[in-house]
Formats: C-alpha cells, sequence, structure tokens
C-alpha cells in the first residue's frame, strides 16, 4: 500500500515535470508555427509579379478613379 509520505512528492515531481515540458513544447511549437506562416508569405509574395495586383500598379486613388470611370460608362 502506497504512504501519503510516497504518494505527495510523486504529485509534485509529476506536476514540476509537466510543467518544465510544457515550457519547453509551447516556444517550440509557438516558433514553428510562425515560421511556417512567415515562409509561405514570402513564397505567395515571390509568387506575384510586383507589377501584377489588384490594381495593377495603380495608386490607390488611381485605381478607384477608373472604377468609379468604367460605372458612368456603363
Amino acid at each position: 500500500m502506497l504512504t501519503l509520505t510516497f504518494v505527495v512528492p510523486l504529485t509534485f515531481g509529476i506536476l514540476i515535470a509537466w510543467i518544465a515540458l510544457s515550457c519547453i513544447t509551447i516556444p517550440l511549437f509557438q516558433w514553428f508555427v510562425r515560421r511556417h506562416n512567415w515562409t509561405s508569405s514570402l513564397n505567395a509574395a515571390a509568387s506575384v509579379p510586383p507589377s501584377r495586383g489588384l490594381d495593377h500598379g495603380k495608386p490607390a486613388r488611381e485605381a478607384e478613379n477608373d472604377t468609379r470611370d468604367s460605372e458612368k460608362a456603363e
């Protein structure tokens, strides 16, 4: 039969080990996910030519004026 003097230190030991494991793995997982997101965003940016965007390389105001002019023409 397990005595209380054996169970309590074992329980605290398991708790401390769990805390240490969490303190190590959580930053590692965060680093991995951020690195993955960062590399995928770099790959996505590299695959789109700089002159081909939603506004086709024009400043935002010129792109808005073009859409307004095309709406007026219709």
